[in-house]
């Protein structure tokens, strides 16, 4: 996980890590990922990426809630979460590797050479500034 970029190219995957990042991060605070982690439902989680991201936005990273499930697991495979029953659940140790790749998200180098990065990036923020915290 050191040098998760493939010669500086940002896969799909990073995208899905990269917003599961900031919307834990908005929805529950840094916090309380430190203190106990959270338990995040699928359902809600799909229902931002497909109703907000998607329908709101304009950026379509999976086609099918079935495309997002399969990626989840796969972040599930690389450690950075646990998905089962419907819950994605992120520990502290989770949401630190997390948080490494949305900054290097952030810094990639593909950045300079896909100015489309940016926007897709400026969309993500603007959708997760609108999630709602609980309290």
């Amino acid at each position: 996980m050191d040098k998760i970029f493939n010669g500086g190219e940002l896969l799909m995957w990073y995208f899905t890590a990269y917003i599961l990042y900031e919307y834990i991060l908005k929805k529950f605070g840094r916090d309380q990922v430190e203190k106990e982690g959270v338990i995040l439902d699928f359902k809600e989680f799909s229902e931002f990426i497909f109703g907000k991201l998607w329908g709101e936005f304009g950026l379509v990273f999976h086609d099918t809630v079935k495309d997002l499930e399969n990626e989840i697991s796969y972040l599930q495979d690389l450690g950075l979460l646990e998905y089962s029953n419907s819950f994605i659940k992120v520990r502290k140790e989770h949401f630190n590797k997390l948080e490494k790749i949305a900054k290097d998200v952030e810094t990639s180098p593909s950045r300079k050479e896909v100015k489309l990065i940016d926007e897709y990036l400026t969309r993500i923020r603007r959708a997760i500034e609108r999630i709602e915290k609980p309290w």
